[in-house]
């Protein structure tokens, strides 16, 4: 019902909250939706929490400082080619908060702000197609 394995481009396909206590985000969210964690090691930094439901991926908690902004969740969009977007976002009035990067072998993505000041993410997929369980209780 809510399983995928792909996203056609300009589809919201992945969340992650940055916030300045994961582990108190994981409590809460692990005791209100049931999530199951598991702490991917992103080197310097904290893990990337990668949160579950079932066999289901949903979304991930990760830790930020608090100069890095306002804790919030991220939503992701899918996009074929992330460096042509972010160029595309640009000539239309965006700002790239953060040019297109890898992101190990899961994909290509960029930070957006578009002209009103929303924040929002693209994601080219590579191993990761993000969210692998949505539109279901708890996902």
């Amino acid at each position: 019902m809510g399983t995928r394995e792909r996203y056609e481009p300009g589809t919201f396909s992945w969340v992650d909250l940055g916030t300045d206590d994961p582990e108190a985000a994981k409590a809460f969210y692990v005791g209100l939706f049931g999530w199951q964690t598991d702490d991917v090691p992103m080197g310097g930094s904290g893990p990337y929490t990668m949160c579950s439901l079932g066999d289901g991926v949903v979304c991930a908690i990760y830790g930020r400082e608090a100069t890095q902004g306002p804790q919030a969740w991220m939503s992701y969009v899918t996009v074929a080619d992330a460096d042509a977007t972010v160029a595309d976002a640009r000539a239309a009035g965006a700002l790239a908060t953060q040019d297109a990067f890898d992101v190990f072998d899961a994909g290509r993505m960029a930070v957006v702000q578009d002209p009103s000041g929303a924040h929002f993410a693209v994601w080219q997929p590579g191993t990761s197609i993000g969210a692998t369980l949505v539109n279901v209780p708890g996902a």
